[in-house]
């Protein structure tokens, strides 16, 4: 079926996954701004991640879906995919693999509906593309994807838009612990799953090593879960890290990356905003493949862990990629 642009007046895109993935998905959301520049572009997201998607200045509205929640209850999906329905979308879009977004697109009746070809998603779809472009990056997988709908691009930059009512606290946050801009390090040394972590010892050496050499402090970022191994981190430091784990919002934690001066991370959604913030970043990877999910920067040095395992990963390597960020 061929794609009548004069007949997308508005767009759903359908992202449920995290806030790495949703990051990664960006240039889909300016290839479709840039093709059909007068269409509204409303984007489908998970509450977890929602101020992320918000950040982006291509669409229009962000709605949410709590699939492991509210949304549980058949009533109350039912009451959003109502409510979907009511806005008559042109066409909807679905990023991830999984077929759930492809179920939703044809629940929602929409004229055109994109996704893959992949467990059973084709019999939902008008537009299906096959996944055999799974050994490249994932921002040029998925605008391989549009490519069924006559979009072709190469261009996967990122955009990101800073909420200016929350600098406010990480200026304050920063005056309190005595540290200007470009002066500290950002480090997030937990992943979604311990695997991706490195060793609370080789990340304390790492940060009193910043500190003697660089005189660079570092703050400790993750969320409340992360608390007690940052609190161990930090107490095996002879360079007193600040400690913020479950401190900054999704709203505020840009702010802080955008003032620092170069941010360390395993892989993780923080990783990839300081990427979509053109802030020089070092990432750690173990069993993620970095070739696929590397940050989308100029800015970015990858260190991939030997065998993908972070037990592997050498204090010495992570110094050297640390030496080549901070001279940029």
């Amino acid at each position: 079926m061929a794609i009548h642009k004069a007949d997308i007046n508005k767009v759903l895109v359908i992202n449920l996954a995290y806030i790495g993935d949703m990051i990664i998905g960006f240039p889909v959301l300016r290839a479709l701004r840039n093709e059909f520049s007068q269409a509204t572009i409303d984007m489908l997201v998970t509450p977890g991640v929602a101020v992320v998607a918000g950040a982006n200045p291509f669409i229009q509205e962000v709605i949410q879906y709590d699939k492991t929640g509210v949304h549980k209850n058949i009533f109350a999906l039912w009451t959003l995919i109502k409510n979907l329905r009511s806005r008559q979308y042109d066409m909807v879009i679905c990023t991830n693999l999984a077929v759930r977004g492809a179920i939703l697109a044809w629940l929602l009746g929409s004229k055109y509906r994109v996704g893959y070809d992949l467990h059973g998603g084709r019999f939902f779809l008008t537009h299906a593309a096959s996944n055999r472009y799974r050994h490249l990056h994932e921002a040029r997988r998925r605008l391989e994807q549009l490519e069924v709908i006559g979009i072709h691009t190469d261009d996967i930059r990122l955009a990101y838009t800073l909420d200016a009512d929350f600098a406010g606290a990480v200026e304050r946050f920063l005056a309190q612990w005595g540290l200007k801009e470009k002066t500290y390090t950002v480090i997030c040394p937990a992943g979604r799953h311990a695997r991706k972590s490195w060793s609370n010892e080789n990340m304390a050496l790492l940060i009193d090593w910043l500190y003697a050499c660089y005189g660079q402090r570092t703050i400790l970022i993750g969320g409340s879960k992360d608390e007690a191994s940052i609190r161990e981190i930090a107490e095996r430091c002879a360079s007193h890290p600040v400690q913020a784990a479950g401190v900054f919002n999704l709203r505020q934690l840009p702010h802080l990356i955008t003032k620092a001066r170069c941010m360390i991370s395993v892989d993780t959604g923080p990783m990839h905003m300081a990427a979509a913030l053109d802030i020089p970043v070092v990432a750690l990877f173990g069993p993620t493949k970095a070739a696929l999910w590397r940050p989308l920067s100029e800015n970015s040095i990858v260190v991939q862990a030997p065998g993908k395992n972070m037990i592997n990963l050498k204090l010495e390597d992570v110094q050297n990629a640390c030496q080549e960020c901070l001279r940029w």
